[in-house]
């Protein structure tokens, strides 16, 4: 059982390094441009666009993510 709580928290990091770098690679304006067309949460990127889904100032309603 450990061994598969491993493995899923190895992919959630890996997982969140690729988007962390695809984010860098878009840019700040593309990304601003997705989520406003989107209308995710609540758009503003201030805390940094390679930090959107750790410690970020875009905020969400758990509704609005599903």
């Amino acid at each position: 059982m450990e061994s598969r709580s491993y493995v899923g928290i190895s992919h959630a990091l890996f997982r969140c390094v690729v988007l962390q770098a695809m984010a860098r690679d878009f840019g700040k304006e593309r990304m601003q441009e997705w989520v406003n067309r989107a209308d995710y949460g609540s758009k503003d990127f201030s805390g940094g666009i390679d930090r959107l889904w750790l410690n970020s100032s875009l905020k969400i309603s758990p509704v609005k993510d599903v």
